[in-house]
Formats: C-alpha cells, sequence, structure tokens
C-alpha cells in the first residue's frame, strides 16, 4: 500500500499551492480526481476576470506553478473553486474528473469548463430534493465511499487508479455529510485510489460542512480522526 503525502487546507482553492509543489517533483503532469459535494467547474478566474476574456487569458499565460510568489496571488484571486480548471489549463495537471453529489445546473452557461469531466450517481434524486428531506439524503450520503457508489463513477469516467500512478487524490469534505460516510463496509475502490494515489489534498471546508452536513455534531476534527483510523485500516491490510 502506498504510503501517500496528505496536506490539509481549510478552502478548496487553497489547495492548488500543494499540487504545483507535487507537479514541480513529477516529470509529466498527473491526473487528479476530486469527490466533493459540489461539481467545482467554473473557469479559472472567470471572477476576477470580470468578463474580460483577454485579460483572464493573459493572466493564465502568466501563471507558473514553479513560482510560490506566483501561485499564492493566483489563490487569492480564484472564487468558487476555480483551481482545478486553472491546474489543467496551465499544466499543473494532465486531466481532472470530479465524482460529486449532483452536477451543476449551470454546466452549459458561460464560466463553466469544459475540460473538466464530472461523474454523479445516476440512481440520487435531484439535490434539491434532498437537501430538503434529511431523511432520504442520509440513506445517500452515507454510501459515498462504498464500492457500490465509486466504481460505477469511476467506470463513468473511465479512470483506472493503477493506469493513473501517482495522480492527485483530492477530498472536499463537504462530501462526507454522516460519520458513516466515512465508515465504509464495501472499500476495495477505495483502497485502489489510495494504493495508486502519489498525493492526497484534504479541504476541510467548515462553512460549507455547516450548512450541509447530516450529522449536525460532526466536526472537522472528528472528520480527520475518521479519515486517518480509516485509511490506516486499509493501509495495514496492505
Amino acid at each position: 500500500m502506498n504510503h501517500n503525502h496528505t496536506e490539509i487546507f481549510e478552502l478548496h482553492h487553497h489547495a492548488l499551492a500543494a499540487w504545483c509543489r507535487y507537479r514541480r517533483k513529477c516529470p509529466a503532469a498527473p491526473a487528479l480526481l476530486t469527490i466533493d459535494h459540489h461539481t467545482d467547474n467554473v473557469t479559472a478566474l472567470h471572477h476576477w476576470a470580470n468578463g474580460n476574456e483577454h485579460r483572464r487569458k493573459e493572466r493564465l499565460a502568466a501563471f507558473d506553478f514553479r513560482n510560490d510568489d506566483v501561485v499564492e496571488t493566483a489563490i487569492r484571486d480564484l472564487r468558487h473553486d476555480e483551481q482545478l480548471d486553472l491546474a489543467i489549463e496551465c499544466g499543473v495537471i494532465s486531466s481532472g474528473a470530479i465524482l460529486a453529489h449532483a452536477k451543476s445546473e449551470e454546466s452549459a452557461q458561460p464560466g463553466i469548463s469544459s475540460g473538466i469531466e464530472v461523474a454523479t450517481a445516476r440512481d440520487w434524486p435531484p439535490l434539491l430534493t434532498l437537501l430538503n428531506d434529511d431523511d432520504l439524503f442520509r440513506s445517500f450520503a452515507d454510501s459515498v465511499l462504498e464500492d457500490a457508489y465509486l466504481a460505477p463513477l469511476l467506470a463513468e469516467i473511465g479512470f483506472i487508479p493503477e493506469e493513473n500512478p501517482g495522480f492527485i487524490l483530492d477530498l472536499d469534505f463537504d462530501a462526507f455529510l454522516t460519520r458513516r460516510a466515512l465508515k465504509p463496509v464495501h472499500r476495495d475502490t477505495l483502497a485502489r485510489l489510495l494504493r495508486a494515489a502519489g498525493l492526497i489534498t484534504i479541504s476541510l471546508e467548515r462553512d460549507w460542512q455547516r450548512i450541509l452536513r447530516l450529522d449536525r455534531d460532526f466536526t472537522a476534527e472528528e472528520q480527520l480522526d475518521a479519515w486517518e483510523k480509516l485509511t490506516g485500516e486499509i493501509t495495514s491490510r496492505g
């Protein structure tokens, strides 16, 4: 089992810093797979550019993942999880895919990246329905690390962990809304992801967690403890 390097951030777009540091060590850009509640597929610097596409393209052309100052400046100007599109556009990652609770209803609108693959479980009800029915949502939210959830989504986007050694496994903890979610029973798919990943980034996103979580007292600290226990159990089994 690969003993992955893990970096933890409060806000999701700050994970870009870890992706850039990791990219400098890789001979080629790695793939990235995100597990998230949201789709996070807004085009890079869309909000900063305020409709000026020429200005946005110039800023992207000047981005250098080898320069910490440039990376930190870009992070300050990112909004609404634009980091994934920036990472693709600027050669930090070779491809990006998101396993999300629901696809954005804005996927065909300006400002939404067409270069990011998004997969959601076909048997889940519409997200708005789930957000208004905690009991129904819990029955689905409990399963987000189970084989029955992960394996079909990976198949849909054609992501095979063993064919992407050293990929970045990116976790937004607002995907894990119940304690049960971090206690999967059938976890072979998760084990395959952990075995192949070279870097794990975790975003706590406490504000979104307070809005979304179904176990209301499930803190970010408890989530981290549960994740460490889960991955420790998987790692110890080889």
